[in-house]
């Protein structure tokens, strides 16, 4: 009886280790929004991606600030009465940063403001299976930037 508790215990163990280092980011701040899904509040999001380009996942709450890119990170993704801003502080201005959809992408407008024809790189949007987006109001797209 003793052995088997101490395994469900290792095993309880290991899979809350796991989850952790899955998904600590040291990249996302520590202070987070409190509006919420249950706010109904509309939020402006704005793209700061993940990684050192500006590189990140669309459904990644990390990947977004509120109200500028120096804001909190939202307590989730965008969703369907949020706006989303893509400017070039969001991006670096080095390497190729990848704004990834894989999955369920929504949002109320759509901005990419015309200072992203000046960078030197160029954003790259990726959809893969299964992933799609959905815009319900505005869609503002600029030149330099590319879909896939």
């Amino acid at each position: 009886m003793t052995l088997f508790n101490t395994t469900i215990l290792r095993f309880v163990l290991i899979i809350s280790f796991g989850i952790t280092t899955l998904f600590s980011n040291s990249q996302c701040p520590t202070s987070v929004s409190s509006s919420c899904d249950a706010s109904g509040t509309a939020l402006d999001l704005y793209w700061v991606g993940t990684t050192a380009d500006g590189s990140g996942n669309w459904n990644t709450p990390c990947s977004w600030r509120v109200g500028s890119i120096a804001g909190v990170e939202p307590c989730q993704s965008p969703r369907s009465i949020d706006n989303v801003l893509f400017t070039p502080s969001g991006f670096s201005g080095a390497g190729s940063p990848k704004i990834t959809i894989n999955s369920h992408a929504r949002c109320n407008n759509l901005f990419i403001t015309p200072g992203i024809n000046t960078m030197s790189v160029t954003p790259e949007f990726e959809l893969s299976t299964p992933g799609f987006m959905e815009v319900y109001g505005f869609f503002y797209l600029e030149t330099n930037i590319t879909w896939n």
